[in-house]
């Protein structure tokens, strides 16, 4: 009973809202912490400690009086003493190092379960910190996140669901003054949403090759109080010392995070600042937002050009396109009050030029073609009437379409600029074989942590996913190459009316215009194949390898064609056909996408189970048998829908083939289940339709 959870696919890719219960071992984070195992120490003279429980504090011992004293220490060695000079190294020797350094954090029993317990307030506890051996002091230490990577990661009882939680190091928090390279703050990423554990290094790489400021970035592993939490990518903070490098003449200005320019109200300024307290004003964040609104037409551009650094911008966009930045700027996330924002930047106002600046954060989801199942429309389209809302992911979440938004608006104004800029990129970080040598060479330096990684993917899901990004690379390419010399991309989809053969559709088109996703440790690769079709030229294949997921029945590969009118109601027609075969014998979930599904986030939708097998058929489904899922039915989780309002608003139609091999409870232990479905002629059929 394999649970195909859409939110799951969702939180993938977008680590904003609604998600299901992610059911993963926990051990990674309880291992850091000590136990309850410490005993009490006899009483009676010179009693000696007992012994603490896994890196915890020892039990309470005798005293020579009988009283009882106090209890061990920490059961782990001490840092060496400490290298003063670590203070003032230049940062770029941090973050360029040929090596994954080692950072261990020791606290007590008490404050570390206090820290596990309180781990979504984001509060920082006292903590002695060592790199490389050597102490750092004491520090403030954190987890850190996002929704989807610390808010979601606790159950409805508090016990940790994700394998690890990112973490922050203040290193001023106790000791003023106190740095390590030059730096103040250190982020340390769990990177649970990137089966490479490359899109970070990479991604800032870019921006900051295009002459953008964005943070630097490497890779660290964790210990605390010496058990090992894996490894983590280590991020430069953006903060006031963020500024003051990146912005020499104008250090003392005001950092913003994820505040756009939407409104002249001067709270909502205040409520995303960085730096400066009491002392801004936001007034001139207000004008930016005014002087957008008010300007029509050409003048529009020209406000835009007033308040920011245009090519700067340009530049910003167009690496933020060829990477596939799904979830940063250009995502007006709708909220059910109807406010619209977007998220993973920061925009700094830079007092020496006038201007302000896009800085970029959060990539761990970047640098993959499949992530643009989402359908947001790209910026430089502006719709007929603005503003709009439309459905994307499937209809799980409204966005605003970026096109209205006055910034964008004004931007797409200068599409020369705009293709200058992507031309630069095609020319500069992504030309050929740039991006397949640093792959190779981050993928070399950080192999070893990923095989230790207690909480990671293991090298049996993470080569295969680095192989993939690989192989992604060159469709990125091309179609940045598409975006600069202005060739439109035309998104893949079927049509309720007519046969779906896919023979004028291009591999390209299907990354742009479908919906792929898988769990962290499984893949999958959608194309078109022109060897032994099932009709025609071409038919759609799609290879995938189910691995050993977290959590039981945790594995999906979930793959979406979006309705090209957008939605039908197909309630007239009788229901829908189309070729199709496997690797072997396999039963694919094939279900209607809809947003009447209420619970369909969860995998809780209607459709159809099919049996496949090698030999090629031709597979007809009727309305009339559609059902939810068999598992969904037995866990008692029907959630009510009406299936004829599901049938009135179809908006795609979702492959999911399931997987062979799994244990009794769920597992794959070991194994690797590969295989393809290969699907070709998608029809919606009446009773007038003929047979094919």
């Amino acid at each position: 009973m394999t649970t195909i959870s859409l939110a799951l696919v969702k939180e993938q890719y977008m680590k904003l809202k609604s998600w299901t219960l992610l059911a993963l071992a926990a051990a990674a984070l309880s291992a850091g912490c000590g136990d309850d195992e410490g005993a009490s120490g006899g009483a009676g003279p010179g009693g000696s400690g007992g012994s603490g429980g896994a890196g915890g504090v020892g039990g309470q011992g005798g005293a020579s009086d009988g009283g009882g004293g106090s209890g061990g220490q920490i059961s782990t060695p001490p840092c060496e003493p400490s290298d003063p000079a670590l203070e003032d190294h230049d940062a770029d020797e941090l973050y360029a190092a040929a090596e994954v350094p080692r950072f261990d954090f020791h606290l007590p029993e008490e404050r570390c379960a206090d820290l596990k317990k309180n781990a979504r307030d984001e509060e920082y506890v006292e903590a002695e910190a060592c790199y490389k051996g050597k102490s750092l002091g004491v520090v403030g230490l954190r987890f850190k996140g996002g929704y989807g990577t610390l808010q979601m990661c606790f159950d409805a009882q508090g016990n940790l669901t994700c394998p690890k939680l990112s973490m922050k190091v203040k290193f001023d928090e106790y000791v003023d003054g106190q740095r390590f390279y030059t730096q103040r703050r250190l982020n340390f990423h769990s990177m649970v949403w990137d089966p490479t554990r490359l899109h970070e290094r990479i991604a800032y790489g870019i921006y900051r090759e295009m002459g953008v400021a964005a943070p630097r970035s490497a890779w660290a592993t964790l210990h605390v109080n010496g058990e090992s939490q894996g490894l983590f990518s280590m991020v430069e903070d953006v903060d006031g010392r963020f500024v003051e490098n990146h912005f020499p003449e104008g250090p003392d200005g005001d950092l913003y995070k994820e505040a756009w320019p939407v409104t002249s109200d001067v709270s909502y300024y205040a409520d995303h600042l960085e730096t400066n307290g009491e002392q801004a004003t936001h007034e001139r964040f207000a004008a930016f937002a005014t002087d957008l609104a008010s300007a029509e037409g050409t003048a529009r551009l020209a406000a835009l050009s007033a308040w920011t650094d245009l090519g700067q911008l340009q530049r910003y966009m167009a690496v933020d396109e060829a990477i596939v930045n799904w979830d940063g700027v250009t995502t007006f996330y709708v909220s059910p009050e109807g406010d619209a924002n977007n998220h993973n930047f920061y925009i700094y106002d830079d007092p020496s030029s006038g201007k302000f600046h896009l800085i970029p954060w959060d990539m761990d989801q970047t640098l993959s073609p499949s992530t643009y199942f989402g359908q947001v429309p790209r910026w430089t389209e502006t719709p007929a009437t603005c503003p709009a809302e439309i459905p994307v992911f499937m209809g799980a979440e409204r966005v605003l379409v970026p096109g209205c938004d006055p910034l964008f608006s004004a931007l797409s104004q200068d599409p020369e600029g705009y293709q200058a800029a992507l031309q630069e990129l095609l020319d500069g970080p992504f030309s050929e074989g740039r991006l397949e040598a640093q792959v190779d060479e981050y993928a070399a330096l950080i192999r070893s942590a990923v095989e230790e990684d207690p909480a990671g993917p293991g090298l049996d899901a993470w080569e295969p996913a680095v192989e993939r990004l690989k192989g992604e690379l060159p469709i990125l390419r091309e179609r940045l190459g598409r975006f600069a010399s202005n060739t439109p991309l035309v998104p893949f989809s079927f049509t309720a009316a007519g046969v779906n053969d896919f023979e004028a559709a291009d591999t390209l088109e299907l990354y742009v215009g479908t919906l792929l996703a898988t769990n962290n440790a499984s893949g999958a690769v959608q194309s078109l194949t022109q060897e032994d079709p099932l009709n025609g030229a071409q038919s759609l294949l799609l290879r995938f390898d189910f691995r050993d997921e977290a959590y039981a029945w945790g594995h999906y590969v979930y793959f979406t064609v979006p309705l090209a009118e957008g939605q039908a109601d197909v309630t007239p027609l009788e229901g829908v056909r189309f070729r199709a075969r496997a690797d072997g014998a396999r039963t694919l979930r094939f279900d209607v996408e809809s947003p009447a599904h209420s619970d369909g986030i969860s995998g809780i939708r209607y459709g159809w189970d099919v049996r496949l097998s090698a030999e090629p058929q031709l597979v007809e489904l009727r309305f009339v048998d559609i059902a939810l899922p068999d598992w969904a039915i037995s866990d008692g989780r029907d959630p009510g829908d009406d299936v004829n309002d599901v049938l009135r608003s179809v908006i795609g139609l979702a492959f999911g083939p399931q997987v062979n091999g799994a244990d009794g409870r769920g597992f794959l232990r070991g194994a690797v289940d590969s295989g393809f479905i290969e699907i070709d002629d998608i029809e919606l059929f009446g009773p007038t339709s003929d047979s094919p």
